[in-house]
C-alpha cells in the first residue's frame, strides 16, 4: 500500500525475490490471483498466475512470470496477492468464471444482544 508491502499479518516488509517466493512456497493451490486493492471492482485489473513446473508463476495471458520487479515496476504497489481455491459446485453453477458470493446484513439486537438477518444477496459474475 502506497509504496510499501505488507504480509499476512500486515507487518512492513521488504518485497525480494527470496521474500516472494518463500511466500509462494506455502500456496496449496495451483495458481495466485493479483488484485488492485484500491478502486478494484468488476474483475478490473485481475490477473491471474499459474504454478510452472520448476517453481515460480507465470501470467495466464502474458506469460509474464511473477517476480518482486514485476509487481514493483508494472503492477504497482496498492495490490493483494490471493491463493486461489475451488468453489463450491452449488454455487459454480451460477458462473464458473468468477467467484459468486452470498452477502448477509446482520442486526444485532439491543434488547436481546442476538443476531437477526435483514438482507440474503447472492453476487454473482457473468462469463466475460
Amino acid at each position: 500500500m502506497q509504496g510499501r508491502f505488507f504480509d499476512e499479518n500486515y507487518y512492513s516488509v521488504a518485497l525480494t525475490d527470496d521474500w516472494l517466493n518463500e511466500q509462494l512456497k506455502t500456496v496449496e493451490t495451483d495458481y495466485v490471483m493479483l488484485k488492485p486493492s484500491i478502486d478494484g471492482m468488476s474483475g478490473v485489473g485481475v490477473q491471474k498466475f499459474v504454478k510452472i513446473n520448476g517453481g515460480g508463476y507465470k501470467n495466464v495471458k502474458s506469460e509474464q512470470l511473477l517476480t518482486s520487479e514485476y509487481l514493483q515496476k508494472v503492477v504497482g504497489d496498492n495490490i493483494i496477492i490471493q491463493e486461489g481455491f475451488v468453489q463450491h459446485p452449488y454455487l459454480n453453477q451460477f458462473c464458473k468464471t468468477s467467484i459468486n458470493t452470498i452477502r448477509l446484513t446482520l442486526y444485532r439486537s439491543v434488547k436481546d444482544e442476538q443476531c437477526h438477518i435483514t438482507s440474503a444477496i447472492m453476487r454473482m459474475g457473468r462469463d466475460g
